[in-house]
């Protein structure tokens, strides 16, 4: 590995701990002396490590963020969590996985829901765009017209309430996980209506526990 390792390469650094939390970091290779490295992260903050501490060089797609996390070269949690974490560094809030749009709270209010950004999404394919919550709204709105399907009824045909193994609301967003809690489906929405889906849910679930309680009652 040494002999390979070069000024300004980018590689993963090993965990210091190995909890379940810790993961490998990347780190860019400032000097190089007597078996010591001198590293920058992704935040600017500097680390004297050893070579034996590297894990292995970035994967050329892993280098700069890309929008869509299925092209990564190396799908791993950290991997994934990197491309997040420059994405948000840079005030990029959206990032796609396939068809799947994941949106990270900025805590700021940033100038990307304008009426221009609503023009410039409209009747353009998400695939020809960067990932927005427009976006998404726009193919959904296509699709709507082309197959005259309800998307949010499609939706939970698809993942039916069975499944539901979690939900939460917000006034921006509402958030339900489908499945496993850590490995199931996970699905965000960009709504003002979060709390009023939550109690929409949660009533039509607790009509459908009346529902079976009754059922099970009858000889």
């Amino acid at each position: 590995m040494a002999d390979r390792l070069q000024l300004s390469d980018y590689v993963w650094l090993k965990p210091e701990r190995k909890s379940e939390f810790d993961i490998p970091i990347a780190v860019r290779i400032l000097n190089s002396s007597g078996g010591k490295l001198e590293v920058i992260d992704d935040d600017g903050t500097k680390i004297i490590t050893t070579v034996e501490n590297i894990l292995k060089p970035l994967h050329a797609t892993s280098k700069e963020s890309v929008e869509d996390m299925i092209t990564l070269g190396e799908l791993q949690e950290y991997t994934i969590l990197r491309n997040l974490h420059i994405r948000y560094n840079k005030q990029l809030i959206y990032t796609y996985t396939g068809s799947m749009l994941i949106a990270i709270n900025p805590y700021e209010i940033l100038p990307i829901y304008t009426m221009d950004q609503i023009h410039y999404y409209q009747e353009r394919s998400v695939t020809d765009m960067p990932p927005h919550i427009f976006a998404i709204g726009s193919e959904s709105y296509r699709e709507l017209l082309d197959t005259n399907v309800n998307q949010c009824i499609d939706l939970l045909i698809t993942y039916p309430f069975s499944q539901l193994s979690n939900w939460s609301s917000g006034n921006t967003f509402f958030h339900m996980t489908m499945g496993s809690f850590m490995r199931g489906t996970k699905i965000l929405c960009e709504t003002s209506l979060g709390y009023k889906m939550d109690d929409l849910i949660s009533s039509y679930i607790a009509h459908l526990r009346q529902t079976i309680k009754q059922r099970t009652r009858k000889p």
